[in-house]
């Protein structure tokens, strides 16, 4: 008899250690997930700000911005950790884009490169016209 309740004994700790550590890799995935997504979350934000900004040059400083001149490597004070880089790409397939020697029409392209586990990238696009 003593033999067989140690054994029962055993058989449990052993079914309860199975269970806990399943519990434990889904905290530690489950917190993986949520760090992720907070770092995306943050990285489209940033995005929002850089295209925010570039919507004001656009507005502002019309002919620097019409130069399409591109960034890399830049931060913004609060996203540390964060870069971005700007590039353009002239649009002259659309109808009231095409005129000789003037760009009327870009698609930026704001790519967000970060840290982490893995190094990792969100890229946005806009569309912009001198119209």
């Amino acid at each position: 008899m003593r033999g067989q309740s140690l054994i029962e004994i055993i058989f449990a700790v052993g079914i309860i250690v199975l269970i806990l550590s399943g519990v434990v890799i889904l905290l530690i995935n489950s917190v993986g997930a949520r760090t992720r997504s907070m770092d995306r979350n943050k990285a489209a934000r940033m995005a929002e700000l850089v295209l925010e900004d570039l919507g004001n040059r656009k507005r502002n400083e019309a002919e620097t911005f019409w130069q399409l001149t591109e960034l890399s490597g830049e931060t913004l004070a609060g996203y540390e950790g964060y870069i971005y880089s700007v590039g353009y790409s002239v649009v002259d397939n659309i109808s009231g884009c095409i005129d000789v020697g003037v760009t009327k029409c870009a698609e930026v392209t704001v790519e967000i490169g970060w840290g982490g586990a893995t190094n990792q990238t969100y890229t946005t696009k806009r569309f912009f016209s001198r119209n």
